[in-house]
């Protein structure tokens, strides 16, 4: 027995296939629109953070009375010292952006470099701060683990000689 299709049935099965075709690839692109949202979200919310947390260490030169006194600060505020030849300052921070030693698995780090270039009448602190995330394209050299920039800023503080 041969099934024979009558040609509206034919043209509304086209029909209907088309439709279906036309939502699977909108919906295919509206979940792309929504991933490159979420991501849009995240690096727009580790910038406001980031912001915040190096504009406070760079605001902190500034009220420091000396390169001492800005140094003891970083360290007071949780700060790890690396490096011999430069003064190497790094903040660590887990996915939250909460806090947390060194010898811990981090997601986000703060890097404070200190330079100091003395005057006949007094010194001048330069401060380069470079917040980073794990996991982006760039190869931090000490441990191979990849890094992605995030936000740098230089500040600088001339701090006079007193005259006691």
């Amino acid at each position: 027995m041969k099934m024979n299709i009558p040609a509206r049935s034919r043209a509304f099965l086209v029909e209907f296939i088309i439709v279906i075709l036309f939502f699977s690839i909108a919906s295919a692109i509206i979940v792309r629109v929504f991933a490159a949202a979420d991501s849009l979200r995240q690096k727009a919310n580790d910038l406001t953070i980031v912001t915040a947390k190096v504009q406070s260490i760079a605001e902190y030169a500034k009220v420091s009375k000396s390169q001492e006194d800005y140094m003891r600060g970083l360290k007071k505020l949780g700060a790890v010292k690396e490096g011999k030849d430069k003064e190497h300052y790094i903040f660590y921070y887990n996915k939250d952006w909460q806090q947390q030693p060194a010898n811990l698995e981090h997601t986000y780090s703060i890097v404070v470099v200190c330079n100091t270039k003395a005057f006949r009448e007094g010194e001048l602190l330069q401060v380069l701060i470079n917040a980073s995330k794990v996991n982006g394209h760039l190869m931090n050299k000490e441990n191979n683990k990849p890094l992605s920039e995030i936000y740098n800023l230089q500040a600088a503080k001339y701090y006079p000689k007193s005259n006691h």
